[in-house]
């Protein structure tokens, strides 16, 4: 019953943050929309897990927010920089202050 009840507000919270993902007026505003929406999924999925007794869906819950982080700082690095690489004026600049 508990489960269920988390289930429903889970389904609420990621329909204000869809509305958010819609209405962001920057890209990074979408970006962390997107991660929020990946974490909430992630929690029903872990409340399913519950509600069905199937542990196993619980380590697949982890996974998805681990992934879903990852594919995020990469979005955003690659948003920020144009580039997954860092530039080699940056590293000059790094071993510089080293």
């Amino acid at each position: 019953m508990i489960a269920a009840i988390a289930l429903a507000c889970l389904v609420l919270a990621a329909a204000v943050v869809v509305a958010r993902l819609l209405a962001g007026p920057t890209l990074y505003d979408r970006a962390l929309a997107a991660l929020s929406i990946n974490i909430k999924l992630a929690l029903a999925l872990a409340a399913g897990a519950v509600v069905l007794g199937q542990p196993a869906l619980i380590d697949q819950a982890i996974l998805q927010v681990i992934l879903g982080f990852v594919v995020c700082v990469a979005v955003l690095k690659t948003l920020r920089f144009r580039s997954l690489q860092s530039s080699l004026e940056a590293r000059s600049e790094q071993e510089g202050e080293a």
